[in-house]
């Protein structure tokens, strides 16, 4: 990797959140040129949770609209000891990266497919969930986090960022 000269995109996760940098390495140390965390959604309106792999997508969006706009076009990622597995918000945020136009690396079959990006999983999960907790106590309303249109949601908070961060090339 450092072979390279590209700077790389790390991708972490800690059991509460999700942190995308774009790192130099430079003969002194590494240098963070973006960066962003899942926690930095709440501030485009994101009411979903922040581990999530809707979540991870977005971190990795706006992680990389803040590299392109630093003037960054490639990277190459990072993701530390978290497991290689298809699908994972490892791989969310990776694709998150590459929609904002950074070019990266990598197999692009192992980001996850559009619709759970969109959080349609978590959604019909939520739905299941509300219908047997309805069924189980009659005349208790759901409460409001689990009647979010997750999908619907993350195309809200994708137009905001990408209308306050930059337009993706």
């Amino acid at each position: 990797m450092l072979a390279s000269g590209l700077p790389r995109i790390v991708v972490r996760k800690s059991t509460r959140y999700l942190t995308v940098q774009v790192v130099s390495s430079r003969a002194g140390g590494d240098v963070v040129q973006a960066c962003a965390f899942s926690k930095e959604l709440s501030g485009y309106h994101w009411v979903g949770g922040f581990k999530n792999t809707p979540a991870a997508y977005l971190t990795g969006l706006l992680a990389g609209l803040k590299a392109k706009a630093k003037g960054i076009e490639r990277a190459i990622p990072d993701i530390g000891l978290s497991p290689s597995v298809r699908s994972s918000r490892v791989f969310a945020a990776l694709k998150g990266a590459v929609d904002a136009g950074l070019t990266i690396s990598g197999d692009q079959d192992a980001y996850p497919p559009e619709a759970r990006i969109g959080g349609r999983h978590i959604k019909e999960y939520l739905e299941a969930k509300r219908r047997l907790s309805q069924e189980q106590a009659e005349g208790v309303p759901p409460s409001p986090a689990r009647t979010i249109d997750l999908p619907s949601q993350l195309e809200e908070v994708k137009n905001k960022i990408i209308s306050e961060v930059g337009k993706p090339e």
